[in-house]
């Protein structure tokens, strides 16, 4: 609040100018100053002096209950920044992909939740390029997705995460799993399978791995990245499709092909963007994003 406001309240209360100042921890003099320089802007006279202190005018009365109300207003501002600055309260928007969505991003929301339940996070699920630029436009605080041979823009930073790699999923009983060793390779197109969209980072490297077997990449019967559908399928269909460990470790009724050539490495990563300036609530929430994946159980890829 403005000081001039201020040291019109301490000589309202006290009645006096030396009684004020002392509350203030200022000279009488420096007070009274202050106080015809805010009688000067006003145009009127706020205290008629006496020898024994101060009278309030009728001007004086009339002001005080708005320089109470600004007194209350700002103490509360001065409060709701302090939170802010602290990561109490504050917005962070998040994107995700798939995999994040379903493991890591859960457990990090559940403890932001019990440490700072006054913060609000948002949180958009995507594919690798609209999340990126979500990123890189600012309608994004950060990204947590797969880390891609693509080179980021020179704006945008990221952190390691965990590592993350993709299998071969299926369910326990599929006729695959019969199969012993690599002698179920031939046979991994003569099923269904669901894969990643075309326009998608996963899709060319699953393409790239078949071509290291030298295999004929699998189609897509269903095209998509909803893991819950793509759970669904897998028990009931004798579909096929690839998942991240970190999803499969909550899908016990699902199992992979154990064929290290069918792994895909890949770590998990958060992207922000250099040039906008981050937030305490999203520095905090990335420091627990990065805790919890640190928590994480490690890959058996």
């Amino acid at each position: 609040m403005d000081a001039k406001l201020q040291h019109f309240l301490a000589v309202y209360e006290h009645r006096s100018l030396g009684k004020a100042g002392r509350a203030l921890g200022m000279s009488q003099p420096a007070l009274s100053k202050s106080l015809r320089q805010l009688e000067q802007s006003l145009g009127m006279t706020l205290f008629t002096r006496h020898a024994w202190g101060v009278a309030p005018t009728v001007y004086a009365h009339t002001l005080l209950p708005y320089v109470r109300a600004i007194d209350m207003q700002f103490a509360a501002a001065q409060e709701e920044l302090e939170a802010l600055k602290n990561a109490h309260i504050g917005v962070v928007r998040v994107g995700s992909g798939a995999g994040a969505s379903a493991s890591l991003l859960p457990r990090t929301l559940l403890r932001l939740y019990g440490e700072r339940p006054g913060m609000q996070v948002f949180v958009e699920e995507g594919l690798y390029h609209p999340l990126v630029m979500g990123v890189r436009e600012g309608r994004l605080d950060m990204a947590v997705t797969m880390l891609t041979n693509l080179e980021l823009p020179a704006a945008l930073g990221h952190c390691r995460l965990m590592a993350d790699p993709f299998h071969v999923a299926l369910a326990h009983d599929h006729p695959l799993r019969g199969m012993p060793g690599r002698s179920c390779l031939p046979r991994l197109r003569d099923y269904p399978w669901v894969l990643p969209p075309q326009n998608g980072v996963l899709r060319p490297l699953l393409v790239a791995l078949f071509k290291q077997l030298e295999l004929p990449a699998p189609t897509a019967t269903v095209q998509g990245v909803s893991i819950p559908c793509s759970a669904e399928l897998l028990r009931k269909g004798r579909f096929l499709t690839l998942l991240p460990e970190s999803v499969l470790r909550h899908y016990p009724d699902l199992a992979v092909l154990p064929l290290p050539e069918l792994c895909l490495q890949r770590d998990l990563v958060a992207i922000w963007n250099q040039e906008i300036p981050t937030t305490p609530a999203a520095e905090y929430f990335l420091a627990l994003l990065r805790d919890e994946a640190g928590r994480a159980p490690a890959s058996a890829g």
